[in-house]
């Protein structure tokens, strides 16, 4: 194999930025003043700037207009409802094709990050990471690039809304959710592993949304 690509400045503050995002510390709308972020970050104007370029890549930065600054990506219940949609089939299909590629070198991977999950280890705040791990290596075992990266954008986009709307994953559920995909991906069963992977990733709009979300276009 070769060797792992050390991180750059650029990754630094990518990391930085899109984990503040994430968080909601950079709120959705926030101005990002490429000469404070500078100063306050101590790294130079060109990684940063690459650095947000590669955040608006994945939706979670955009540039109003041409003479506008850059700024962390505004929500939409129109927006939320069709990344719902498209994630739930993006999961489906990414199952599907896994359940026929998948080797036992990647099953055992999952099996591994499952158990994590299952036996709660670490902060509470790890589950998410482990839980996009997880269905990153279900996409790469398809060997679809292009699917990876749809999917690992979708991924993102839902994460922040996530944390607009201010709602943690019901973990028992999922982890159990993902010993039924796990399963289905083990025997091979193409259908159940769709199936699986399409339940799993419905996520029915809770009917007390944030009204900072709530009264937004829809």
């Amino acid at each position: 194999m070769p060797p792992e690509r050390s991180q750059t400045k650029a990754d630094q503050v990518h990391e930085r930025l899109r984990a503040a995002i994430l968080s909601g510390s950079l709120p959705p709308g926030a101005r990002l003043n490429v000469d404070a972020l500078s100063r306050d970050l101590g790294i130079g104007k060109v990684p940063l700037r690459e650095a947000v370029q590669r955040l608006a890549a994945h939706g979670l930065v955009t540039q109003p207009g041409p003479h506008s600054g850059a700024q962390v990506a505004t929500l939409s219940l129109t927006e939320l409802r069709g990344l719902l949609v498209t994630h739930a089939a993006l999961e489906a299909l990414s199952a599907r094709l896994a359940a026929a590629t998948v080797a036992d070198a990647e099953l055992a991977a999952l099996q591994e990050l499952h158990e994590q999950m299952r036996a709660g280890s670490g902060p509470a705040d790890c589950l998410p990471g482990l839980s996009d791990r997880f269905h990153a290596a279900i996409a790469a075992a398809t060997g679809n690039a292009p699917l990876c990266e749809l999917l690992e954008r979708t991924r993102l986009r839902l994460r922040h809304y996530r944390v607009a709307v201010r709602r943690t994953p019901p973990w028992p559920t999922v982890i159990a959710e993902h010993a039924s995909l796990l399963d289905a991906l083990r025997r091979r069963d193409a259908p159940a592993a769709e199936r699986a992977a399409r339940d799993h990733a419905e996520w029915h709009l809770p009917a007390d949304l944030d009204p900072a979300l709530a009264d937004l276009g829809r």
